[in-house]
């Protein structure tokens, strides 16, 4: 993965909150949820001590939840230091609930060299669009050297024109190295843009420095929300209640309606989040 890449990414968890610009959010728990339900469907956990490796583990979200419900022996990589820094901190802060192990490392595709030893699941979630097609392929060579014999590989992609795939491209890159056993959509993406994002925002207009705290990039809806407060216009007596409202939007949306709103306000069908569950090939084509 290229220099600026890794920059990038370090400077993404460069903040006290979620690498992504939240300290929480609620369609994450959606994503997991629908892994879970490939993983339980396709008895991926066959024993609990099974090894897993979560590739862009990210500040450990996902890691934790895996060993809080059912995995016990997990290893995460990510490119970004920081972030893993963050993710052992927090490992260390909550080892008494933990029942298993985890494990962090600063790595990278496509090499994953600082791995070690062999896996029997592997999570792979919305990575590969940043690697050349040349990675692409070297990444999932390396997934399958890492795999055990009868190992799973999870892997999740934005369908969508380039950088990103259509659903027979990322299919036929995946079948040479592992056999496709099922799969999920996740209208995520258009929940995140349309719904949560937009409730955000209207944080940042009722409860200063909201937004600004949470999110470092600048946007239009930002600057306007900005110039609103700079001029104290926002204040009003009904700003308590509105942000409590969107809090309680944000951290308790029932799963459910997650999965259908993002399909309501979804403009194209096409655009969503493309879930694959594999099973290791013998042999690769």
């Amino acid at each position: 993965m290229k220099k600026h890449r890794k920059e990038k990414f370090s400077d993404i968890y460069d903040t006290n909150l979620h690498g992504w610009g939240f300290n929480f959010r609620r369609s994450q728990l959606y994503r997991f949820e629908k892994y879970m339900t490939l993983i339980k469907q396709n008895n991926v956990q066959r024993n609990h001590s099974c090894r897993v490796l979560e590739v862009g583990c990210g500040e450990g979200f996902f890691t934790f939840q895996y060993l809080s419900i059912i995995f016990t022996n997990v290893t995460g990589v990510d490119i970004a230091s920081n972030a893993i820094e963050r993710a052992t901190a927090y490992a260390r802060s909550r080892k008494k609930k933990d029942k298993g192990k985890n494990f962090f490392l600063v790595d990278s595709l496509p090499d994953l060299s600082a791995v070690e030893g062999s896996f029997d699941f592997i999570t792979l979630n919305e990575l590969l669009y940043y690697l050349s097609k040349e990675d692409q392929q070297h990444a999932l060579k390396r997934v399958w050297d890492l795999c055990v014999d009868d190992g799973y590989l999870m892997i999740s992609v934005n369908i969508g024109a380039p950088p990103y795939f259509t659903r027979e491209e990322i299919t036929g890159l995946v079948e040479t190295y592992f056999d496709v056993v099922d799969s999920a959509d996740m209208c995520i993406k258009q929940y995140y843009d349309h719904i949560e994002t937009k409730i955000w925002q209207l944080l940042e207009i009722v409860q200063p420095g909201f937004w600004r705290q949470s999110h470092r990039i600048d946007t239009i809806p930002k600057k306007i929300a900005r110039t609103i407060l700079d001029n104290r216009i926002a204040m009003s007596t009904y700003n308590p209640l509105i942000s409590y409202l969107c809090k309680k939007i944000l951290y308790y949306m029932p799963i459910r309606c997650i999965d259908a709103l993002g399909r309501k306000v979804s403009y194209d069908k096409n655009l969503s989040i493309y879930v694959l569950l594999c099973k290791k090939r013998q042999t690769r084509i």
